[in-house]
């Protein structure tokens, strides 16, 4: 299912709301109630990746933007409603939890 041999660091995630309802993975889209899977083991993310960030103690699912140039990272949300993005900074308290890898559809 997620083209493995070993689950090694893999977990899955329940999406709660519709700031991803544009994302796709592996031709799906990530869409409320369904399970999103992700890779705990790579926290390395780039530019255009999607990952699970924990920021002040809650999780959200973003696409990740390494904006450099102004010494910030944006978490952008690619949903069909307007949400503003989430700007962080080396001070902010937050972290990369991994990266989202497949989507189970509910």
């Amino acid at each position: 299912m997620v083209g493995r041999l070993k689950p090694r660091g893999l977990y899955a995630i329940k999406a709660d709301g519709s700031s991803m309802n544009r994302a796709e993975i592996k031709n799906k889209r990530i869409e409320d109630g369904d399970y999103v899977i992700l890779d705990s083991e790579d926290k390395n993310a780039e530019t255009g990746d999607v990952v699970l960030a924990i920021i002040d103690n809650k999780a959200t699912i973003k696409r990740f933007i390494d904006d450099r140039k102004n010494r910030q990272i944006v978490l952008k949300a690619d949903s069909s409603f307007d949400y503003e993005p989430i700007y962080l900074h080396p001070d902010d308290d937050f972290l990369i939890n991994g990266k989202v890898i497949g989507v189970i559809k509910n």
